[in-house]
């Protein structure tokens, strides 16, 4: 918009060629009697498409340092995942 304030925004479609996520922990039972490991594992599905946003605002503070904020969403019928920062910029 101005020399001072600035906008990003972002939106698409993915494409998930791996359908579901296995996972496993294995833990050394130590203090147990028998010394056996603890196994956990897990099958997670996952959605075939995942719809994103972006958003994020940039504001200059003098003209060498920038303070920035930008939020992810992630979105699909199986899952959905958040993610947002700050930055904080000096440019020289």
């Amino acid at each position: 918009f101005t020399e001072t304030f600035s906008t990003n925004v972002g939106v698409g479609i993915r494409y998930n060629l791996n359908d579901d996520y296995n996972a496993s922990l294995r833990i050394l039972d130590l203090g147990g009697s028998t010394n056996k490991p603890i196994s956990y594992s897990t099958n997670t599905d996952l959605g075939d498409f995942y719809y994103y946003l972006n958003l994020g605002v940039n504001v200059a503070l003098t003209q060498n340092w920038e303070l920035g904020v930008m939020y992810t969403g992630d979105f699909s019928s199986d899952a959905s995942a958040h993610s947002g920062f700050v930055k904080l910029g000096y440019w020289w």
